[in-house]
């Protein structure tokens, strides 16, 4: 890639309701045409597959790109690629995953 595509991994971030989660941000100092906020999908996180291979291609043609974890995902904040976080997946609604 030639493209100068800057990374930030695992921002934490903090809802209103005080849970936090991590976000990867990716973007380019010298071009940017707007935001795209990439979530991962139900059973899955954004260290998962090539979601980052995604956010690199967005990032080198000047998307700022975003993408959250969400917050019953599976992960935790101290692991955020593995999935043992059973509990709380195990009572994950769409209602209660929102980016307050």
């Amino acid at each position: 890639m030639s493209y100068p595509v800057i990374v930030e991994k695992n921002v934490l971030l903090t809802r209103k309701d005080g849970i936090s989660f991590l976000v990867d941000v990716y973007w380019r100092s010298d071009l940017q045409k707007g935001i795209v906020v990439f979530f991962h999908g139900f059973k899955a996180f954004k260290d998962w597959g090539a979601w980052w291979v995604f956010a690199m291609n967005l990032a080198g043609d000047g998307w700022i790109t975003i993408l959250p974890n969400l917050s019953h995902n599976g992960t935790s904040l101290d692991a955020p690629d593995e999935f043992t976080g059973l509990d709380k997946f195990s009572k994950w609604t769409f209602k209660q995953d929102h980016l307050d």
